[in-house]
């Protein structure tokens, strides 16, 4: 069912924009943390192609395309056993929009990387001049109503929202450990406390131990990206997703549109548009959380995107 909006790879890239009026809304997103050539071939690359595909039939692109700076999201999230309940996890440190700057010249990680992002979509908006290239990042939204409304329910609810990731996935979830969301200490940063809402916030931290109460709206947050794309979703209203390859399996999409039902919204289908993989030089695949980064000059993978029809592309085949 869910494989009928799913367009993968070259060919699928195709068979969508035979389907386009090229006016639609796309939508992205990504940590705030480097931005590697896989990074680039998804949210740069397959946009530039699906303009060109486009045009191919005499329209003009005029898409509108919508970057999600996910800063919301924890650095990194720790499991006490991933195998048995990946669900159970729980945020080190703190949020991308807290961590510092590992170079030292900004404030934090985000305000180093969000200009080099920026720029990395000079090509797509250079080539096709009428498309429009938004960036937001998730803070800045958290008092939309939306937001607010969907990271409370992700409190009240987060059993609920278990059970429906559970039916989808198959992992099971051990109910007494599993959180979605929680407060960033307003004292030191920290993703490590206890949060509780019960129409008001309630927050002890685990760092400094420092205790607040107060709205939803005073506080910042740490978001697991699953149930963050839902307001994210309903705040931009694309037509189309653009994912990697690395991103995308049946499940993945099925827990989409299972969530967006349980959240009240069963009746939107979207688009989604899959990059391949790309692989780093030691055979995994390219990530920030490997470190395994690198660049790649962007003529050269776009020349090799253009004609490659598969499903998982080689660094070693771009030297």
């Amino acid at each position: 069912m869910y494989e009928d909006f799913s367009f993968l790879y070259l060919h699928g890239l195709k068979e969508l924009s035979k389907t386009l009026s090229g006016d639609e809304r796309i939508f992205m997103g990504t940590r705030p943390w480097g931005f590697h050539a896989g990074n680039i071939l998804t949210m740069v690359i397959y946009p530039y192609l699906l303009c060109e595909e486009v045009a191919r039939r005499g329209l003009e692109p005029r898409f509108k395309v919508f970057v999600s700076l996910n800063d919301w999201e924890p650095h990194r999230l720790l499991y006490r056993d991933k195998g048995e309940h990946p669900y159970n996890f729980f945020p080190e440190g703190t949020s991308f929009q807290y961590t510092n700057d590992p170079k030292g010249c900004c404030s934090s990680i985000v305000e180093h990387y969000e200009d080099p992002i920026t720029r990395a979509f000079d090509p797509l908006k250079d080539a096709h001049k009428l498309l429009e290239v938004n960036f937001r990042r998730v803070s800045d939204l958290k008092n939309e109503q939306v937001f607010q409304d969907i990271l409370r329910r992700c409190f009240e609810e987060k059993d609920a929202i278990g059970k429906q990731v559970e039916s989808v996935t198959g992992e099971k979830i051990s109910y007494d450990t599993l959180q979605w969301t929680g407060v960033i200490c307003p004292s030191c940063n920290s993703a490590n406390g206890e949060t509780a809402y019960d129409g008001s916030i309630r927050f002890t931290c685990h760092g400094c131990g420092e205790t607040y109460k107060g709205k939803l709206s005073d506080f910042d947050f740490w978001w697991y990206h699953l149930p963050m794309l839902i307001p994210r979703i309903l705040y931009f209203r694309p037509d189309i997703i653009v994912r990697g390859g690395d991103h995308y399996d049946y499940k993945g999409l099925a827990m989409l549109y299972s969530l967006l039902e349980y959240f009240g919204h069963r009746d939107i289908r979207l688009k989604t548009l899959v990059s391949p993989k790309l692989l780093a030089l030691d055979g995994n695949k390219m990530s920030k959380s490997i470190g395994n980064q690198a660049e790649v000059n962007f003529q050269k993978l776009l020349s090799f995107a253009r004609e490659f029809e598969g499903d998982v592309i080689s660094l070693q085949e771009l030297q």
